[in-house]
């Protein structure tokens, strides 16, 4: 609904002037959605991208008071989550319309039967979208809600033909990664029988099983195509092969293959040909030939790009290497740009008095081996299940309800009234909050009891922090002494942050980055405990860093699962960023100081003792010891030796108040 600035109509049919006057309406201002989802994560994350395109967005958990909303503003459009098997959505939607019968309404559901759809078309409701649904996808239809509302054809599942495949699979091959492709063969996939309810119903529990960003093509008279966008390994398709086909009815399954793209010399058109003529045994002869090949090739075949871009394996690598070969290394032109962001003090000195005319070349050779043995190591880890555990444990996917409120509060920018009201639900939250603000960090001579202003003093940052933090220790709860230890560790670098940055006046917002840093370790510790085990005893014998032998013993490092599982409970991208590359800051920035004071403070955390594998300073990155001396005047070497005592009583307190 567009309101007319000359003349007060409101136009509810999408043109670009206006019905009564006919003048021309001001695009510049904001388009109102008004979004109700049930989920608090999801929202968050749907109406921070609405915002940022250019929308006034109004955020509501429940149906109950839509009504009150439309008749009290006027919003372009209507974005509504809703389970349509619950009779009072159908009832409620009835009422929509009946009220509100011009509304721009996009609906989101899990699933919807051939009668509810004939409902909701008599209704004349824009846009109907099957879960999971892309926010692109929600947008693009958004937008072309802006003109005339018109009612799609076709709501669901995209058709394409033998003729249409190959542009079908073009679109979501990933450049320079392994794409794969799941195809489920089924009797009778002809246009007509997938209308029906039989088929219909089947395609709606396959949708719903699958990942936002899953795609899922029909490929008629064939059967179901599903492009798995964030499957890294052969082990995690075939997971999801096998949970489709119990999906998929008895009387209709004929086969399922696993297709990879690119493979070998295999075209595009070449691979969509085998998967029109269900060619499965053909692909698994160019298998068969690819892994007896790789199985034959020694140190020299592997190629060295695919060693060199694994940030993790560069940086064990070199952990594993004397430090005069290291130095030697970054002598090399070409090597200095693969070793520079992993360089840490120790090293930096080093470079500086090694001779120039030594042999770069034995070093080299000593890094390929290193590299190319932790490769090989890392690849024959078949048996663990880390990614299969990821996704497939309900706790880890969503965050607790009122976690969820506060984040997509705090993310709104809403009030402080709207995120205490929350904090009160949470008595143990409430009270660490006000634990916080009457400790002798804050120092006021009376004690603070009212909750509002004990959040106005921590702001939102630290709230946010405090919340994650009980999540954080509820989620994981099998091997409670290993996560505790983590969560004493993660309390000393916080501690350590909000030291540095009162001392030297700085305002990083590390604190919940720094919180949720070592998400992985927990999960490891949780799910993997004889593994993780076993790892820090390596890391302690040989007096490495815990980072440096993981891939010794875990398929994919805790980084990378930090950031899923973060992806999973959709928070910010500074906490994901600071979750994945907290160990080698300068690989991915230089400039991110929020991220290198989070690697600083856990270099000084080990220092101090509250690590299980302790580092010594000098071990840190030398391009976060420099940046933060000179842009900041942090001097990391003076912090460790001249405020020890001050750190020490610091995180005790910070300790005593949240353990």
């Amino acid at each position: 609904m567009i309101k007319c600035l000359r003349c007060g109509y409101d136009n509810v049919d999408g043109s670009i002037y206006c019905n009564k006057c006919g003048s021309k309406f001001n695009h510049q201002e904001k388009r109102k959605i008004l979004l109700v989802e049930p989920i608090a994560t999801t929202n968050f994350f749907l109406t921070k991208t609405l915002k940022n395109k250019g929308f006034e967005v109004k955020s509501l958990r429940s149906p109950n008071f839509v009504f009150d909303e439309l008749s009290n503003n006027n919003y372009t459009t209507f974005i509504i989550d809703i389970d349509l098997f619950e009779r009072s959505n159908l009832d409620f939607l009835k009422t929509l319309r009946k009220l509100h019968p011009k509304q721009y309404t996009v609906i989101i559901t899990p699933s919807v039967t051939k009668d509810d759809l004939k409902l909701l078309k008599s209704l004349k409701f824009s846009t109907i979208l099957i879960k999971p649904v892309k926010t692109e996808t929600i947008l693009s239809h958004i937008d072309k809600l802006q003109g005339k509302a018109e009612l799609p054809e076709s709501f669901k599942y995209p058709l394409y033909n033998e003729n249409t495949i190959e542009e079908a699979v073009s679109k979501h091959i990933k450049a320079n990664d392994i794409t794969y492709i799941l195809e489920f063969v089924i009797k009778d996939f002809t246009k007509q029988n997938i209308e029906s309810q039989l088929y219909l119903s089947m395609l709606d529990k396959i949708f719903a099983s699958l990942k936002r960003s899953d795609e899922l093509i029909l490929l008629e008279n064939v059967g179901i195509l599903i492009i798995p966008t964030q499957e890294m390994n052969d082990k995690g398709a075939n997971t999801l092969k096998n949970k489709v086909k119990k999906l998929i009815k008895k009387e209709l399954f004929k086969n399922a293959g696993l297709f990879k793209y690119p493979q070998g010399n295999l075209s595009l058109s070449e691979l969509c040909g085998m998967i029109i003529k269900e060619d499965f045994a053909e692909l698994h002869k160019k298998d068969i030939k690819i892994n007896k090949e790789a199985e034959s090739a020694d140190i020299d075949k592997i190629p060295e790009d695919e060693l060199f871009k694994d940030r993790h394996l560069v940086f064990s690598a070199l952990n594993h290497m004397d430090d005069s070969y290291v130095a030697l290394l970054y002598l090399d032109e070409k090597m200095k740009k693969i070793v520079a962001p992993f360089i840490t003090i120790s090293q930096a000195a080093l470079i500086k008095n090694t001779d120039k005319e030594s042999d770069i070349e034995e070093a080299k050779k000593v890094f390929l081996e290193t590299l190319a043995d932790i490769y090989k190591q890392n690849k024959s880890l078949s048996k663990d299940d880390i990614e299969e555990r990821i996704h497939s444990n309900i706790s880890l996917m969503t965050l607790p309800e009122i976690q969820n409120n506060i984040i997509m509060l705090i993310n709104e920018e809403a009030s402080f009234k709207r995120i205490v009201s929350e904090l009160q639900k949470d008595a143990a939250i409430s009270s660490k909050v006000l634990k916080l603000v009457n400790s002798a960090f804050f120092g006021f001579s009376r004690q603070i009891k009212n909750l509002e202003r004990a959040a106005a003093i921590l702001g939102t940052e630290e709230i946010l922090g405090l919340s994650l933090s009980i999540s954080y220790i509820n989620s994981f709860n099998a091997n409670m002494a290993f996560v505790k230890k983590l969560w004493r560790e993660n309390i000393a670098v916080m501690s350590i942050i909000r030291f540095i940055e009162n001392e030297y006046k700085l305002s990083t917002s590390s604190v919940t980055p720094s919180i949720l840093s070592s998400i992985g370790k927990v999960f490891f510790a949780e799910y993997f405990p004889e593994l993780y085990i076993n790892t820090i005893k390596e890391a302690q014998k040989s007096g490495k860093i815990y980072d440096a032998v993981e891939l010794k013993y875990f398929s994919i490092p805790h980084t990378r699962v930090g950031g899923e599982i973060i992806d999973m409970w959709r928070l910010p991208e500074k906490i994901k960023v600071s979750a994945m590359y907290h160990t080698y800051p300068s690989a991915f920035s230089k400039l991110n100081t929020s991220l290198h004071l989070i690697h600083t403070a856990k270099y000084i955390a080990g220092a101090l003792g509250y690590s299980t594998t302790p580092q010594p300073i000098d071990n840190m990155s030398y391009y976060t010891y420099t940046m933060l001396l000179k842009k900041h005047g942090v001097d990391v070497k003076k912090v460790c030796a001249e405020d020890e005592e001050k750190l020490r009583d610091y995180i005790e307190e910070m300790m005593f108040l949240l353990v």
